[in-house]
């Protein structure tokens, strides 16, 4: 009898049980959650410090793991400062008990972003607007997430417009796609700053940049990386369909059809492909270039060797303008003795109709319709620039013609030159000529 009691009673905790469940079902299924969007950004402003506001939630948790945030906004100090006209989430695994969250999918679309930092203090952008939290040290502030693990397998971002501006500094971003795979945000409870895996790919209409020095104004931007920073493996390719760039101590300058893919092996980048159209002609390149990388005591990169492999210019008109910067550089080359580069080797190198004008006080070069075919030559050994009085044999070869050369006082027409780096008679003319 006791027996059957127990039963019924278990059978009736069970039936109590599922008519809760399905009741909360029912709540959260035809529950209308943009009735309560102020309340719950009240909720997120108290939570968390951050001003978010959006319009409509759709839930459909319970059929697809997933929900959508129509006319999201973030606010700083009463201004919108962000604007995503619809996120959607799609949850692949949530695991409240171990606090573990893994996103299969997450896309923003339409995200408008104004930001001016020259009136706000950065340090207070979009940061938690909680003044204990502000005032926290910063050891206080790195401790332990509560969340055990978060990761994103795939973010798409479509739509992106970005106007961001400090003091005199404006960026300026329309139209922009970015596509992201594999990101790792919190693992161990510890927010992850820079990811070991990059996997991304990105499409900019226009990108413009303005400061009182530089103006840069590049359009049809498209970028993709791969790679493991932990190991240093990675691939990059770079394409630009036009670039302007124009300063307050340089003339403008304008590059077209810029292509160009970047590999990373541990210590050495490759340059396996370059192309441009500038100066009114086309250039190619390719080239190795070893770095020396330290951890400790603290960062540092330094390069050990560039080899270039290959370039070729065709039908180039070349100004090198006068600003400080050259200068200095040329007074500071002078003085130390030493470069930055440890070595700097020509593989090969054929330069035709190239025409070039210096406007450099300590450089008064001009030449015309010139030809220049170079190869193995090393033009900085042991941090040092190549030069023929302190010659050292090299197994190279050289030729050299141009229509009209002028260099300070003289000037030399219809000149040609050809001969061996490893022949000091065959190196004399060239040395006579630059005196």
């Amino acid at each position: 009898m006791r027996m059957l009691k127990m039963k019924r009673f278990i059978i009736f905790i069970l039936a109590l049980f599922c008519v809760v469940i399905v009741l909360v079902s029912c709540f959260l299924y035809f529950i209308n959650s943009s009735d309560y969007s102020q309340w719950l950004s009240k909720q997120v402003k108290q939570t968390t410090g951050y001003d978010v506001r959006f319009k409509v939630l759709e839930s459909n948790w319970l059929t697809e793991n997933q929900f959508s945030v129509l006319g999201l906004s973030l606010y700083q100090q009463d201004r919108r400062i962000v604007y995503i006209d619809r996120l959607d989430v799609e949850i692949e695994n949530l695991d409240l008990w171990s606090r573990q969250l893994q996103v299969k999918a997450l896309h923003l679309k339409g995200v408008d972003i104004d930001i001016n930092t020259s009136s706000t203090p950065s340090d207070n952008l979009l940061l938690n607007n909680n003044e204990d939290q502000q005032t926290l040290p910063l050891s206080a502030k790195r401790q332990n997430i509560e969340w055990e693990k978060l990761h994103l397998s795939h973010i798409q971002i479509t739509g992106l417009n970005a106007n961001v501006q400090h003091l005199d500094k404006k960026l300026s971003i329309k139209g922009a796609n970015f596509d992201v795979n594999d990101v790792l945000v919190i693992d161990q409870q510890q927010l992850i700053i820079l990811p070991p895996q990059l996997d991304i790919s990105t499409q900019i209409t226009h990108l413009s940049f303005n400061d009182e020095k530089i103006s840069a104004q590049l359009q049809n931007v498209t970028l993709s990386t791969q790679g493991n920073l932990l190991t240093r493996q990675a691939d990059l390719d770079f394409s630009v369909a036009d670039i302007h760039l124009k300063g307050a101590e340089y003339p403008p300058i304008a590059l077209n059809s810029l292509l160009m893919q970047l590999r990373l092996n541990t210590n050495t980048l490759f340059l396996k492909h370059f192309y441009a159209k500038a100066f009114s002609g086309e250039l190619t390149a390719q080239a190795d270039a070893l770095f020396a990388i330290n951890y400790l005591p603290k960062p540092d990169i330094k390069i050990e060797k560039i080899q270039l492999n290959s370039l070729i210019a065709n039908d180039m008109d070349i100004t090198i303008a006068d600003f400080p910067y050259i200068n200095q550089q040329i007074d500071s080359t002078k003085d130390q003795g030493l470069l930055p580069i440890n070595s700097f080797l020509i593989k090969e190198m054929d330069l035709q109709n190239i025409s070039l004008n210096s406007e450099i006080k300590q450089l008064p070069l001009r030449v015309t319709s010139a030809h220049v075919k170079v190869n193995n030559f090393e033009v900085i050994k042991d941090n040092k620039l190549w030069n023929m009085d302190s010659y050292s044999p090299q197994a190279g070869r050289f030729t050299l013609e141009f229509s009209q050369l002028s260099w300070q006082d003289s000037v030399i027409e219809e000149f040609s030159l050809a001969g061996s780096l490893e022949d000091k008679q065959d190196l004399a003319p060239l040395k006579q000529l630059l005196q």
